[in-house]
């Protein structure tokens, strides 16, 4: 704020060791102290009471700067006991005559804005004020630490805070009555503390005169009108709202010269976004297509413009930005011009008969509108493998289309080649044992970097197996044509030649009613629904309509993929009643052992190690219980056991409190309800059949829990617990650090479960984000074949129009409880998963 002060007085003053004096000036700066150190016996006296108080969670979660703050509290305490009554310490006193902040503090008050609200006292609502304290205490360190930026705050930013809360205390009426009416009793957050603000603004708004263009007009301070003044007031609170919106990551707009950048007028932006699936337009804005995208982006492909909720603990889970709920969603066809569609995203209305075209395509739209009868597949196939002459390059297109379940355009630039060192995929690969289209992989969009971990590694694409009856085909028109010495797949077809060829057959009645939208559909359709569409995605390379959160957690096998594949084929000659044949089998060809689909995709192995790691670590800290703070140590590391564990078994997000408790579950039926995401939309509220072992591991979690209590009493944590209105699970911040010898204080916080800290403490045993036991989980039960819809309901995704449990839902416990309970057995077995019991009363 200003430069540093000359602390020569205080080192005076406060007599400290060397160690302590070393802190001294960092304390100083924090409290925004004045070099006189006017009054600071009364800041002491409020910052001792500030840090009290349970930490907001932006501090807790944070053993570097709790450790720092409990060696400050000490310094704060020393250096009150050393403020004397003698006549030199007597300007340090707080000046019980006169109450006026600016009267006390006149000089400094100016110059050392935050000073002044370390020394204000309210009688209306005094914890207001030290929940305030302490937000001003730790909010750099704590906003470095969580985000790794400086807080952009500017010189007047400070003043700003400083005098519209002084302002509150004794000029304005109605901020006195907010003031007596507002409960301030917790306070969990730095965001909790805003909300305090946004509430005094809409007590402000209704309990005071204002002008009707009070929210555009800044009023004035010294307007006779006294609206004006309210105006005034009303805007300086707001102000320092997004003042403080700066520590959550929001960036406080500032008034700049210069032209503005910005999207020309008429401008389409979705164009050209056809091929490419869900894109990021700004910020948290998304595009998603919602119906299958057709041949030649025909006006009938809808979108949505979603807005969606992204915040600091999904962001420390692993999630991604593009698997998020939708709070917004709005609708359009391709190549509308979206502005006004923008425009009324901003003004949060919703497209709702749109909306209901998107749940008919999702959940009650015939498969036979868009996919093949066993018919019109036999006539596809009768045609094209008898297509002669000048029909046989468009036949070969169709027979692509078909089998790689790809529009035309998506060949044109294909190639040859018998190389099978060539790693490439977009490409037809033609050798002596068989014949394969190379696929790239479909890019999943990532809203961050990869970080640099032990994961399963990915291929670059799949390369599909071709049935013998297509090899046959294409090796008798590659005997007589000159484009594979080329290595081109296609001749110089116009892109209207497969329209044609369908156009000249379907006048001859042979392929009537059919167009080529179906003919590229239909496998992909098939996909979706035998296997879901993320194993469709990944197996074709191409986006399937509605929400891709499924793609962020399937990875399978270019093995299972290329099997599943085969029995599309199979059962594609079953229902034509054409021989489509394999004659060789994956385990006679060179098949790399990579996966397709998700990063950071943990193995059974690593599930293993990490949790025989785990119990092997608590089993050696039970030996230690009774030495120094090594119980606080078990906590934790018994707390990361037991949502490992349950999560294994759930798929429980690892955001909020991350743990099914034993409070959310109805024991008679042995049911969970939860809610693991912050939003009110019913994807993500579900009810789900819990197998025995999750409840136990709930059951034994909560025993340990209670039997906690009296050891939380012992070390003054129970009541912080009570305030934070117990948390359930919770970590110990700074517990088992180091400590110097014959110090037996015990310096910890207590912190709501948080998935940065949750990872952290799992990281010596798997470094992977936090949610990465959902990834594993939707690929296990994936690759053991449980039905998508199973999987969908039970981990908690799913696409607009597909409500697992409203009154149009199908699904029923029974059918869950069918299909995972012996995959979850196995799984048991598998990874060794054990109800530890923790503390013991």
């Amino acid at each position: 704020m200003n430069s540093m002060p000359d602390w020569s007085f205080a080192f005076e003053t406060f007599q400290l060791d060397p160690e302590q004096g070393q802190r001294l000036p960092s304390l100083l700066e924090r409290l925004n102290a004045p070099a006189d150190l006017v009054g600071i016996a009364g800041v002491f006296e409020n910052a001792k009471a500030a840090l009290a108080l349970p930490l907001m969670r932006d501090v807790s979660s944070l053993d570097d700067v709790v450790e720092d703050l409990r060696l400050l509290e000490e310094l704060i305490y020393r250096c009150h006991a050393q403020i004397t009554p003698a006549k030199k310490h007597q300007r340090l006193w707080r000046n019980t005559s006169q109450t006026k902040v600016r009267s006390v503090l006149r000089g400094t008050i100016d110059k050392n804005p935050f000073y002044s609200l370390f020394y204000l006292n309210s009688a209306e609502n005094q914890l207001f004020f030290h929940w305030l304290r302490q937000f001003l205490f730790t909010f750099r360190q704590a906003t470095m630490q969580n985000y790794g930026i400086s807080i952009g705050f500017k010189e007047h930013d400070f003043n700003t805070i400083s005098i519209m809360m002084r302002r509150l205390t004794d000029e304005n009426p109605v901020g006195l009555e907010w003031l007596k009416k507002a409960d301030c009793q917790y306070c969990p957050s730095y965001f909790a503390f805003i909300e305090f603000l946004y509430d005094l603004a809409d007590y402000f708004v209704a309990h005071s005169e204002l002008p009707p263009d009070y929210r555009t007009a800044r009023g004035a301070l010294k307007s006779k009108d006294p609206r004006r003044k309210n105006q005034y007031f009303y805007h300086e609170i707001m102000d320092v709202i997004k003042i403080l919106r700066i520590t959550q990551g929001f960036e406080k707009k500032r008034t700049a010269s210069g032209p503005r950048g910005g999207q020309g007028p008429g401008r389409d932006i979705v164009s050209g976004l056809s091929s490419h699936g869900i894109s990021a337009l700004t910020g948290s804005a998304l595009l998603y297509p919602e119906t299958l995208i057709e041949t030649n982006g025909a006006p009938d492909t809808l979108y949505s413009l979603l807005e969606t909720d992204y915040g600091e603990d999904e962001f420390d889970a692993g999630e991604e930005l593009f698997e998020q709920p939708a709070t917004e969603a709005f609708i359009f066809a391709e190549h509308e011009p979206i502005e006004h569609y923008i425009t009324a995203f901003h003004g949060r209305r919703v497209a709702g008969a749109v909306r209901k075209r998107v749940e008919r395509q999702h959940q009650y739209l015939p498969s036979s509108f868009q996919s093949l009868s066993g018919t019109q597949l036999r006539s596809i196939l009768k045609v094209c493998f008898s297509a002669k002459d000048y029909d046989q390059e468009p036949a070969k297109l169709i027979l692509l289309m078909l089998f790689c379940a790809r529009h035309e355009p998506g060949f044109r630039a294909s190639r040859v080649t018998a190389d099978l060192s060539e790693n490439r995929f977009d490409v037809v690969y033609l050798r002596e044992d068989g014949r394969e289209v190379g696929l790239p992989a479909y890019a999943i969009n990532y809203e961050h970097d990869l970080r640099q971990v032990d994961a399963t590694p990915l291929a670059e694409g799949v390369r599909l197996p071709f049935p013998d009856e297509l090899v046959e085909w294409l090796e008798a028109d590659i005997s007589k044509n000159r484009l594979y010495r080329e290595n081109r797949l296609l001749g110089d077809l116009e892109q209207t030649a497969g329209i044609d060829i369908f156009y000249r057959l379907s006048m001859q009645g042979e392929l009537s009613g059919i167009s080529l939208s179906q003919v590229a559909n239909h496998l992909f359709i098939r996909a979706c629904q035998r296997f879901g569409s993320a194993t469709a995605t990944l197996m074709f390379g191409r986006p399937a309509p509605g929400s891709q959160a499924r793609l962020y957690y399937t990875a399978l096998p270019l093995v299972e993929i290329r099997a599943r594949y085969r029995e599309l084929i199979e059962e594609m000659s079953v229902s034509s009643g054409v021989p489509l044949t394999f004659s060789q089998n994956d385990d006679q060809l060179p098949i790399p052992s990579l996966s397709l689909g998700c990063r950071y995709l943990p193995t059974l192995q690593q599930y293993v190690d990490a949790l025989a790691g785990l119990r092997k670590h608590l089993e050696q800290l039970k030996k230690s219980l009774l030495t120094d703070d090594q119980w606080l140590v078990f906590h934790n590391h018994f707390t990361v056991y037991s949502v490992l564990c349950q999560g294994l078994l759930t798929g429980m997000r690892p955001t909020h409190h991350g743990f099914i408790r034993s409070s959310d579950i109805l024991h008679g039926v042995d049911v969970a309800v939860l809610r693991d995401k912050d939003t009110e939309d019913e994807f993500h509220s579900r009810t789900i059949p819990l197998h025995p072992l999750a409840i136990q591991i709930a059951e034994n979690y909560q025993s340990h829990i209670e039997a906690m209590a009296g050891r939380m009493h012992r070390i003054g944590m129970l009541q912080p617990w009570h305030l934070l209105q117990c948390p359930t699970p919770f970590f110990f911040t700074n517990a088992g650090r180091k400590r110097k010898d014959g110090d037996k204080t015990i310096r910890v916080a207590i912190t709501p479960f948080r998935p940065k800290k949750y990872a952290d403490l799992l990281a010596p045993w798997i470094d992977l984000p936090a949610n990465s036991h959902r990834r594993f989980l939707r690929s296990y039960l994936d690759m053991k074949r449980v039905p998508a819809e199973i999987i969908d309901a039970y981990i908690g995704h799913g696409n607009l129009g597909e409500h697992f449990w409203n009154a149009q839902s199908t699904l029923s416990f029974t059918d869950i409880r069918q299909a995972l309970r012996p995959q979850l057995d196995e799984l048991i077995r598998l990874l060794d998963i054990r109800a530890m019991t923790g503390l013991c009363s």
